[in-house]
């Protein structure tokens, strides 16, 4: 748990915006929900306490933040996104992984980008006991996704291009034909392109749901007269893409191509 980017106050502050933009007539609402957070804060940092004594008694005060949090889901003029990411933070503390990996994929969804939530999710997908890949679909296409929508990869973009310039500069006004050189930057140049225009042509899916229930028994059929579809149970925290609903049960695909049946009770979408 230590390696999980806590809840602060500067994280509660942000849900909130501030007073001199509210209406006076909602100040009081907003003022209100505002000593609300300030008050959960002081009862996360109170369970943070109690868990380095008492751990099991820690994880239940933790799940009664976590509760109270969502029951703020609805309020006015939250922001949800760095809601669902404190929501997210308190159903890790309380063990509660699949709930933690859902709030911190809702607030994805929401815009809520921060390289905290980037860390978090991906220290809590570690926690889980079912070894998948975290993305879906080929490994190598979201990988390459992944390095070309980085920052550094935009600006490692802006110096190829400006290197091919530059050489065919040199090119130009040298006595001299060497194309290896050109050639070389025009090469770098092409790959540069392609891989950009990759960037924008392809996009990862992203799971619709998360398991959040404990070793539940994946079926190759919607009843529990179909025969299990895997030799082990699948637990909290595996993601998945939705297929299709029939009745209670839902067709899911994970991240390594398997397709089963769950049972509704079992999972949370994303979105809802």
């Amino acid at each position: 748990m230590k390696y999980l980017l806590i809840l602060t106050l500067s994280f509660f502050l942000p849900l909130l915006p501030k007073l001199s933009s509210v209406v006076y007539a909602d100040q009081n609402a907003v003022v209100d929900l505002q000593e609300q957070l300030l008050s959960l804060r002081e009862e996360h940092q109170r369970a943070l306490q109690l868990s380095q004594s008492y751990p099991t008694r820690g994880r239940e005060a933790h799940t009664l933040v976590a509760g109270k949090l969502e029951s703020l889901w609805q309020a006015e003029d939250i922001n949800q996104g760095a809601l669902a990411y404190n929501i997210g933070s308190s159903w890790f503390h309380a063990g509660r992984y699949g709930e933690s990996v859902l709030w911190y994929r809702r607030a994805e969804s929401l815009g809520y980008g921060s390289k905290e939530l980037s860390h978090n999710l991906s220290h809590v997908r570690k926690q889980r006991l079912d070894y998948l890949p975290d993305s879906f679909g080929n490994p190598w296409l979201a990988t390459t996704h992944s390095i070309a929508s980085s920052s550094l990869w935009f600006w490692f973009a802006i110096a190829v291009y400006l290197l091919f310039w530059w050489q065919v500069w040199v090119f130009i006004r040298s006595d001299r034909t060497e194309k290896s050189r050109i050639i070389f930057a025009a090469s770098i140049m092409l790959l540069t392109s392609v891989i950009t225009v990759f960037r924008v042509a392809y996009t990862p899916e992203d799971s619709s749901g998360v398991i959040t229930a404990m070793d539940i028994t994946a079926r190759k059929g919607p009843g529990l007269v179909f025969a299990p579809a895997f030799t082990s149970p699948l637990n909290q925290g595996t993601e998945f893409i939705l297929l299709q609903e029939h009745a209670n049960w839902q067709e899911i695909r994970l991240s390594n191509g398997s397709t089963a049946w769950l049972p509704t009770r079992a999972t949370t979408l994303i979105d809802w």
